[in-house]
């Protein structure tokens, strides 16, 4: 056997192998469905509200994200998971209702007074 067949034999093998695997993730990924990545920007004109408000939604964790350098790519299904959300402000009377709810909770009524004598703590 010469080194010409040697190294025929050896790429035959090796082409062999690389159509093999080749066609076994080709048969993955044919059958995976293709995701849309979009943009900060894109997702704001699919939403109707500004970029901020995406960036926003992202920092609070409501609408999953990842980064690709220095930009945002959100999966075009996740938008389904804030598409249902309260648009514009809350009005006076929650925001009122709520600070109201937030004052009386911080009443002295409610405040536990503990002291500690160097060996437990005892409520007073």
């Amino acid at each position: 056997m010469t080194i010409v067949n040697i190294y025929y034999l050896y790429f035959s093998v090796i082409v062999k192998v690389s159509l093999y695997i080749g066609q076994y993730f080709y048969d993955i990924l044919k059958d995976m469905k293709p995701t849309e990545l979009l943009s900060t920007t894109q997702v704001a004109e699919r939403l109707g509200i500004t970029r901020q408000r995406v960036f926003n939604l992202i920092e609070s964790g409501r609408l999953p994200a990842f980064k690709i350098g220095r930009s945002y790519a959100i999966y075009e299904s996740d938008l389904q998971l804030v598409a249902e959300r309260k648009t514009g402000r809350p009005s006076k009377q929650v925001a009122k209702g709520k600070q109201a709810k937030s004052h009386q909770s911080n009443s002295r009524e409610n405040v536990i007074k503990l002291t500690y004598n160097g060996k437990e703590w005892h409520k007073k």
